[in-house]
């Protein structure tokens, strides 16, 4: 048995039995200890000038056994190789001298001036890969020489190829007559049944918030407003996964918010939200449906963060939220409590243990959702107002329990938790948040 036998074993056809969470953008920060020795190996191999031994050992730390991200498959000298992420799956293959990859972004249905110029300017903008026409298909590719293909370089090279690749290929579908899909008969849709439940809730979520924002005087609940725009953005895109044109969209509402905070006042910044919003409003249904569909993913959009950043995220937002809760405006208030960890959750890839805690609270808060998404814990009856405590606190202790043999010192106190209303369970575990020491075993 060769050495790309014995490292991948897996082929295309292998069963994946090992259930994820349906919520949520995919996070590359929570390797396991194999993978992670994985790494280490194949930058040993690099130094050592062993460069093939190198790659395989590359992608076995990058492969996602829970999801089955990434296949090889043997052939005589020449191994290929498959990448998932999101809309596209990318094909590349490996030899004794060369990797190469490439994906299918769009067909050309006709030739067109402002698509060439579009690919002429990305191309000026990707460091590793490049954009080229096959024939009357558009792909974008990287050649790397094996010597060549250190493994943090060909990380960056195929996250920048396989991110790429997914965020652009609806878009430029969507933005040019001339384009049309390619490469797509590998995606899985979703249900019909589960995409009228994320439409309806979609629908309901956007529209909710607006009629709220429109009876609020503008002046007074200026910060209030911001954080319900925000938080909504946050909610979609974790609890409705979208995918394409529509996570760009919600992307481009939450830059808004951020972008030259000292120059535009905040209320100018949440009248161009609301615009948005509006206009998101306004898509047919059938055009908010196509954008949910099943995507496995290889490389995460977000970057790790040191967890201070989001403990004072949290912390922030707290003293900013004491004002409407004394003051009884407790809608407003849950908004800001589900922001203060949903800002981190949609900005970085999180440790997976801070992602569960942060799954409970949405759960918690939106208990319809997940019980119309088939999740059969009902942890919140939002008609009684009433907690299901015991549930709770033993989906705290399977994260506590879960994850002590890599963090010593992560200890959820399920104790301090209050359940007199939502408002101080929120509270309360976003505080425990606060404590979470994510120090590992030495």
């Amino acid at each position: 048995m060769g050495l790309f036998d014995r490292l991948f074993s897996f082929t295309k056809e292998e069963e994946v039995e090992i259930e994820r969470s349906v919520f949520g953008r995919y996070s590359d920060n929570n390797k396991s200890q194999f993978q992670l020795d994985e790494w280490t190996k194949s930058k040993k191999l690099y130094e050592e000038k062993k460069y093939s031994d190198s790659i395989v050992h590359f992608f076995t730390y990058l492969r996602d056994t829970d999801m089955g991200n990434v296949v090889f498959e043997k052939n005589d000298e020449v191994t290929t190789f498959y990448i998932h992420q999101g809309s596209k799956k990318i094909k590349g293959s490996i030899d004794q001298n060369c990797l190469k990859a490439e994906v299918s972004i769009a067909k050309l249905k006709k030739r067109s001036v402002p698509v060439m110029r579009k690919l002429l300017e990305k191309n000026f903008q990707l460091y590793y890969s490049k954009f080229y026409l096959e024939d009357d298909k558009l792909k974008l590719k990287i050649y790397n020489n094996i010597i060549a293909a250190a493994p943090s370089k060909l990380y960056y090279a195929l996250k920048e190829l396989c991110v790429h690749a997914d965020r652009l290929d609806d878009i430029l579908v969507e933005d040019f007559e001339a384009l049309e899909p390619e490469g797509i008969d590998h995606i899985e849709d979703c249900t019909p049944e589960e995409k009228q439940v994320k439409y309806n809730f979609f629908k309901y979520w956007v529209d909710k918030t607006i009629a709220k924002i429109e009876n609020l005087n503008t002046d007074t609940f200026t910060i209030g407003i911001s954080y319900m725009m925000m938080n909504l953005v946050y909610k979609l895109d974790y609890l409705t996964l979208p995918e394409g044109r529509l996570t760009e969209r919600l992307e481009e509402i939450n830059t808004i918010f951020w972008t030259n905070m000292k120059e535009i006042p905040v209320a100018t910044r949440n009248y161009e939200m609301l615009k948005r919003l509006k206009e998101l409003q306004q898509w047919k249904e059938e055009d908010v449906k196509r954008h949910f569909y099943k995507a496995k993913h290889t490389f995460s959009l977000t970057k790790p963060t040191p967890f201070g950043n989001v403990v004072e995220t949290i912390n922030n937002t707290i003293k900013n939220m004491m004002w409407y809760r004394e003051n009884d405006h407790n809608d407003i208030a849950l908004e800001m409590m589900e922001y203060a960890f949903a800002y981190s959750q949609f900005s970085f890839s999180l440790p997976k243990p801070a992602t569960q805690l942060f799954d409970i609270l949405m759960h918690v808060n939106h208990n319809d959702f997940y019980q119309a998404m088939s999740y059969p814990d009902r942890l919140y009856d939002r008609d009684t107002k009433s907690f299901y405590p015991d549930l709770i606190k033993q989906q705290i202790e399977a994260i506590n329990e879960e994850h002590k043999g890599r963090y010593e010192f992560l200890k959820i106190d399920t104790s301090a938790l209050d359940f007199e209303n939502l408002q101080s369970f929120n509270f309360t575990l976003l505080l425990q948040i606060t404590k979470l020491d994510f120090r590992k075993k030495k």
